[in-house]
């Protein structure tokens, strides 16, 4: 059995993590900070990625305000 992620990761402690949903992505992670008090009874995201603003080619607005 593979020990629990509480009890391996700590902050400043540096992983290595590899997923694969058709091409292969190795990533190198960090502990930045540890998150105190109590977990909830159902999981909720605490963080997420920002999608990167896609403009439009034609108008160089942001979807949906443009009208190309």
């Amino acid at each position: 059995m593979a020990p629990k992620l509480g009890a391996v990761l700590r902050p400043r402690v540096e992983f290595q993590h590899e997923y694969d949903f058709g091409t292969t992505t190795d990533l190198v992670l960090t502990v930045v900070a540890e998150r105190q008090g109590v977990a909830a009874e159902t999981p909720c995201v605490m963080a997420r990625n920002d999608p990167p603003p896609i403009m439009c080619s034609v108008c160089g607005k942001r979807p949906p305000g443009c009208y190309a």
